[in-house]
């Protein structure tokens, strides 16, 4: 009996004490006299008025833990081991017996993988690559190692859009092109905005001008993106129209535009520039764009281009 009451104290101090089941029948349990295990733990459990947290089958060597609404259930060896429950109909079916630390250590294992998992989504994305150079137009990120320098070709890359497609900067040659850096926490990114939606509805019709607005990823989150893009369609009565882009997770095209460094910590946002036609940076821009600069610059840009 010493074994049953020490599980006993250490499990459910606020429970009843448990009833032992003895080896020879006991006219307390129904039909006990010469039983099985089986049936000694089931008139045991009967007795006591329902399940308990344990009940020490035959000789306390044995000893069972049940949960409120679980089976009867009898250990195949030695305390705390799983064993089998069997129903009034003989139906065995399986019945775990862990410690609650176990339980718990389980419970806490399943939590961090979910919230890896959503970390995972939100911050990382489905990046394919960190380099500064990926492998190939079939990855993201920078696709060659030209610098941003004012009056020569922009730097090359491929990035993910917010509607689940990609867009590669080369494949806007022959428009006008603003790359904007911003990021959904920065306030002025919200005006400017609502200017370069303006001018890239208005020149929808000649197909010569775009906006590309790539997300700082570092120092921002996928769902807080699609939460200002949300915001803006309510406030302005029309979605963005023009592209918006991630930036890889580290932040590498930002970086090869000097916009800020790799995974950086703060970073002074908005930023735009203006790349020509024929793909050359032609001006770089810190701070909102928006009145009369972006229609002044998007004019200078194209005259530097030659038309």
């Amino acid at each position: 009996m010493e074994l049953l009451e020490l599980v006993h104290r250490r499990f459910a101090p606020d429970r009843p004490e448990p009833v032992l089941a003895p080896k020879g029948g006991d006219p307390r349990f129904p039909g006990d006299a010469g039983a099985g295990k089986h049936d000694r733990v089931r008139g045991c459990l009967k007795h006591a008025g329902g399940p308990l947290d344990k009940c020490d089958v035959e000789d306390g060597l044995h000893v069972l833990i049940v949960s409120a609404g679980d089976r009867v259930a009898t250990p195949t060896a030695g305390p705390f081991r799983s064993g089998a429950a069997e129903d009034d109909n003989g139906q065995v079916t399986p019945l775990a017996t862990l410690d609650w630390r176990v339980r718990y250590a389980i419970t806490a294992a399943i939590l961090l993988v979910i919230a890896a998992v959503f970390v995972q989504r939100e911050f990382v994305g489905d990046d394919r690559t960190s380099a500064a150079v990926s492998g190939g137009a079939s990855g993201l990120g920078l696709l060659d190692d030209a610098p941003a320098t004012i009056g020569a070709a922009a730097p090359d890359f491929v990035l993910r859009t917010v509607d689940g497609n990609t867009a590669r900067l080369s494949d806007f040659r022959g428009k006008t092109v603003v790359l904007n850096f911003w990021a959904s926490w920065c306030t002025p990114c919200r005006r400017e905005m609502a200017d370069f939606e303006e001018m890239y509805r208005a020149r929808l019709g000649t197909d010569d001008f775009v906006v590309l607005a790539v997300d700082y990823r570092p120092l921002d989150s996928e769902s807080e993106v699609r939460r200002f893009l949300r915001d803006f369609e309510e406030r302005e009565g029309q979605a963005i129209g023009f592209p918006v882009l991630y930036d890889t997770a580290d932040g590498a095209v930002a970086e090869r535009y000097g916009v800020a460094p790799r995974n950086a910590r703060q970073a002074t946002l908005p930023v735009s520039f203006f790349i020509d036609r024929d793909g050359v940076l032609r001006h770089k821009v810190f701070g909102p764009v928006f009145g009369d600069l972006l229609p002044q610059t998007v004019a200078a840009t194209e005259a530097a281009a030659g038309g």
